[in-house]
């Protein structure tokens, strides 16, 4: 119950914080640094929220892989926790997401100033060169282009389709890409309200480098995401009580086969 009505606070907060940093999106959408900083301290303040309110906090591993310059992300995806924290941990994000979000009112406006890249897919291979070429740009210029390679957030302990559009951008770029592992969704579940009290990892792990086929990029991005993923998961889930998510063990079983556990 306890829980309950903390994770109904936590939301409470969040319409608000929305309600009132949402009147100065239309100061920033002139500018892409504006909306950006505007994206940053939403961000920011919905993350203290639920270190108030639902005692969420996380910690960073491995701060030193992660990129200051332009180049490519690739993040495991589980809730909307993360979207939020890389917009704040990264310099200059700038993410590939799904085209029907540029059609919300005010967010989708603010999302197309701050130049974010989005994806139709159902336009097939013409929407991929064009993902292609902005990535190229904005990685010229200095941004992270963060990409969730599995395209839908993924339950703690599962894995799902890593799509090849990233090994396409991977290929063109020649920059290395940096994946990140972390278990937000022990604690920001999703689907549902609940917000479990804990401290989230985020692991930068050390760049995949450029040059690679994108048969061996695409096993190697994989490998090292999700090894990291089931570990994290693993090692949260003997900090919790047993109940917090019952299909990890059965999950970790399944990966040792196709994944190795030393490949960390």
């Amino acid at each position: 119950m306890l829980i309950l009505l903390r994770s109904l606070l936590l939301r409470v907060w969040l319409v608000l914080v929305t309600a009132v940093i949402g009147t100065l999106a239309f100061v920033t959408l002139a500018r892409r640094d504006w909306a950006l900083a505007l994206g940053k301290f939403w961000s920011r303040t919905v993350l203290f929220g639920a270190r108030i309110f639902c005692g969420i906090d996380h910690r960073i591993e491995d701060p030193r892989n992660m990129p200051t310059s332009g180049a490519l992300v690739a993040a495991k995806h589980q809730s909307f926790w993360e979207t939020m924290a890389l917009t704040v941990i990264l310099p200059k994000p700038c993410f590939i997401l799904k085209k029907e979000l540029l059609m919300i009112p005010m967010f989708g406006w603010w999302l197309r100033a701050c130049g974010f890249i989005p994806i139709d897919r159902k336009s097939g291979i013409n929407a991929m060169r064009s993902i292609i070429e902005r990535a190229e740009k904005e990685a010229a210029a200095g941004y992270q282009v963060l990409i969730f390679p599995e395209g839908t957030r993924m339950q703690p302990g599962t894995t799902g389709t890593y799509h090849p559009g990233v090994a396409g951008i991977y290929s063109k770029l020649g920059l290395p890409c940096y994946p990140i592992a972390h278990n937000s969704g022990l604690y920001w579940k999703q689907p549902g309200l609940i917000r479990h009290p804990g401290t989230i990892t985020v692991s930068f792990l050390p760049a995949v480098p450029p040059g690679l086929s994108r048969k061996g990029f695409m096993a190697e991005l994989q490998e090292v995401i999700e090894t990291k993923s089931l570990d994290l998961a693993g090692i949260a889930r003997e900090e919790e009580p047993e109940d917090v998510l019952p299909e990890i063990a059965a999950e970790k079983k399944k990966a040792k086969s196709p994944i190795s556990p030393g490949a960390n």
